[in-house]
């Protein structure tokens, strides 16, 4: 695994606590606390079948969805190995390559399946559960009616990603919202090895170093890094934003 083509933004912040945005986040480092907050929008996303939610809650309700769920999900992961198995076995069946190759258009085909069951009947009742208004107590009321806020907060020792939802009723109108904690792998990662700089503030030589490991996330095959300096001689702080490509590599 590689990272490729790392873009790199920096940011400054004097003592005190102070506010920094670019292009869609905005950062707020205390440097009394040693807490940097960055916020920024996410997406109000939908699924496939969130129309034929009601009919399946109706039908089955939401626990035997979610079982149907789980179900299908097992089915999915059993038929792929099975035609794993088969296709690592399939020497010793030379006298059956017609009948195998049915049997692998017939596996992929059962895998699609299963893994679109799996997928609708799960995603049916995560949306029945977060939907139900609290006031009116009817089903599928709640809506999101605005982007949600991805909140990220490090300090010396974590780093947390949490994201909150803005819901409204579309029957008697109450607003609510949800925070959630979110799994972008995210974790402290270590300093590099770099030399101190000069701090561009009081111009100091070898007074900027990093002083604290950095933040790591990695959404989908994009990592990005925040990594934190302080001036040892004026106070001055700053961060840098890495964002790199991740490529698996082969090794033959």
């Amino acid at each position: 695994m590689s990272t490729l083509g790392n873009n790199i933004k920096r940011l400054g912040f004097p003592q005190g606590k102070h506010k920094r945005c670019l292009e869609n986040s905005c950062y707020e480092l205390n440097t009394y606390t040693e807490t940097l907050t960055i916020t920024s929008k996410g997406e109000i996303r939908s699924f496939y079948w969130k129309d034929k939610a009601p009919q399946l809650i109706e039908k089955w309700g939401e626990e035997k969805a979610r079982r149907f769920g789980i179900l299908f999900a097992y089915l999915f992961v059993t038929t792929f190995f099975i035609l794993i198995l088969v296709y690592a076995l399939l020497d010793l069946f030379e006298f059956l390559e017609n009948a195998f190759w049915c049997f692998v258009l017939a596996a992929v085909g059962a895998i699609i399946y299963f893994g679109s069951l799996s997928r609708q009947y799960t995603d049916a009742a995560a949306y029945h559960k977060s939907s139900r208004c609290k006031k009116c107590n009817r089903d599928f009321a709640l809506e999101e009616f605005k982007d949600p806020l991805i909140t990220e907060v490090s300090t010396l020792d974590k780093y947390k990603i949490a994201r909150t939802k803005y819901w409204k009723c579309k029957f008697c109108g109450t607003e609510d919202y949800r925070t959630e904690e979110l799994d972008y792998n995210n974790h402290k990662g270590k300093k590099s090895k770099q030399k101190e700089d000069t701090c561009r503030i009081c111009e100091k030589e070898f007074a900027m170093s990093e002083y604290r490991d950095p933040d790591v996330k990695k959404v989908d095959n994009v990592e990005t890094t925040v990594r934190h300096y302080k001036c040892s001689n004026c106070g001055f702080q700053e961060i840098t934003i890495e964002k790199g490509i991740i490529e698996e590599i082969n090794i033959q």
